[in-house]
């Protein structure tokens, strides 16, 4: 007999109150891809503060994805693609970025 599925508990309140990151497409026309939160734990800034974000490879494997399955994408820090980032360094999205995917538009809308 197969075990039933079960719900996992809601994520905490300081899990839940993070800003999430933007991820645009300049091939849809609206240019919304998705939407990911802020997850990951950075360094410290200046202050003490953990920056959290989204680790630059996993943003880049979900807007992949979801763009209709475009492994020729990039992640960009500026609409026109040309601050291109490097996703495979073990880093993560800045608190300040927007992601850009750069890529394929198959399927975009």
């Amino acid at each position: 007999m197969a075990t039933p599925y079960r719900a996992l508990p809601p994520p905490s309140e300081e899990l839940r109150s993070r800003s999430r990151i933007n991820f645009l497409h300049p091939g849809y026309q609206n240019k919304f891809l998705l939407m990911l939160s802020r997850v990951d734990f950075g360094p410290a800034n200046a202050g003490g503060t953990r920056i959290t974000g989204v680790h630059h490879g996993t943003a880049l494997v979900a807007c992949q994805i979801i763009a209709n399955n475009a492994f020729d994408g990039r992640l960009a820090e500026d609409a026109n693609g040309q601050r291109l980032v490097d996703a495979l360094l073990d880093r993560q999205a800045n608190i300040r970025m927007t992601g850009r995917f750069t890529g394929s538009n198959n399927g975009a809308q």
